[in-house]
């Protein structure tokens, strides 16, 4: 074993480094690239019975050799001031890494989407931030008969079955309605069907023929 002067005393080679103040030199940190979103593509629009949203990133590129993961976040506002969704430690997917939310979003609203790359000793930039809307959720409340009434007898061969339409909440199209007559509550067997277009005036209705 090889002797040396520290200072004024001679100690070993094995507690040399300590004793002058040498460390052991550390690995530096990986370089992440920004993953680039892929969907939903900025401008979006979304239909709310669409939801939950999956939303996918081109994958990143590092120097380093560690695993990557991914940090994906929601906000109602571009500057992500106020985020409804964050999702950490997502594993990387082979090419792209997609992420499904487990939550629908509110409707009727706008949002925005970014993500970031991270490994065991970086953290990357997070991508430009990507705007896109959730339609307003459709309510269709069930009709209510009009006429007959529960138990209501009808005298003639032919009676008129009317319901009150339906109350509805959102952007909804055309409706129809099914109109269906069984001899028990149960609806096994049908003795008439038919589907109508809704009707102006609240109400909806058609005479038996019409089945």
């Amino acid at each position: 074993m090889k002797r040396f002067l520290c200072g004024t005393a001679v100690i070993s080679l094995l507690v040399a480094a300590s004793a002058c103040g040498t460390k052991n030199p550390v690995g530096g940190s990986s370089t992440l690239t920004v993953p680039k979103g892929v969907t939903p593509a900025n401008g979006a629009s979304i239909k709310y019975t669409d939801q939950p949203i999956t939303f996918t990133v081109q994958n990143a590129v590092t120097t380093g050799s560690a695993a990557l993961t991914y940090t994906f976040e929601v906000a109602s506002d571009e500057a992500f001031n106020t985020k409804v969704v964050t999702k950490d430690n997502v594993a990387t997917g082979t090419g792209q890494t997609s992420i499904r939310l487990d939550v629908a979003l509110l409707g009727g609203k706008g949002y925005f989407w970014r993500a970031k790359a991270n490994d065991a000793s970086s953290t990357g930039p997070y991508s430009s931030a990507i705007s896109f809307s959730v339609g307003a959720a459709i309510v269709l409340n069930a009709p209510q008969p009009e006429w007959p009434g529960l138990n209501e007898s009808v005298a003639g061969t032919w009676p008129t079955f009317i319901i009150n339409n339906a109350t509805r909440s959102g952007p909804v199209g055309t409706i129809y309605y099914r109109f269906e007559v069984a001899d028990n509550t149960g609806f096994g067997l049908l003795t008439a069907s038919a589907t109508l277009q809704e009707q102006s005036g609240g109400m909806t209705g058609g005479i038996y023929t019409l089945f």
